[in-house]
């Protein structure tokens, strides 16, 4: 679930993921086995996780081809991992060919949205 804590317990979600800004203002929801959250700057990650995050999606990666925004590259995302001290995973321009450079790193995944939905 994303984002929406009330529907997503009222689904039965025993995960869910919130963007950080949600996060700081609710604090982390109760009932939840699993909560992460989107960073964006190296300076989010502590925040994130004293806040209870459980993982930390790194974004953008690679430059979204959903969104007009550069991507960090694999040294923000290698920083980022070097750094946090949960499971983090990539997201932004995640294609067959640069999913194959995230699973280079120490990252614990790599999640796909755009590239999944093309025709």
């Amino acid at each position: 679930a994303h984002t929406f804590a009330e529907p997503a317990r009222r689904a039965g979600a025993r995960a869910l993921h919130l963007p950080l800004p949600v996060l700081e203002r609710a604090g982390r929801p109760a009932g939840f086995e699993l909560v992460g959250t989107n960073i964006h700057e190296l300076d989010e990650i502590a925040r994130a996780e004293a806040l209870g995050a459980d993982y930390l999606i790194a974004s953008p990666v690679f430059a979204p081809s959903c969104k007009p925004l550069p991507g960090r590259g694999l040294d923000f995302l290698n920083a980022v991992i070097a750094q946090a001290h949960v499971p983090v995973l990539a997201l932004g321009g995640i294609t067959d060919a640069t999913e194959r450079q995230v699973r280079q790193t120490k990252a614990a995944g790599a999640c796909r949205m755009s590239d999944y939905m093309r025709l």
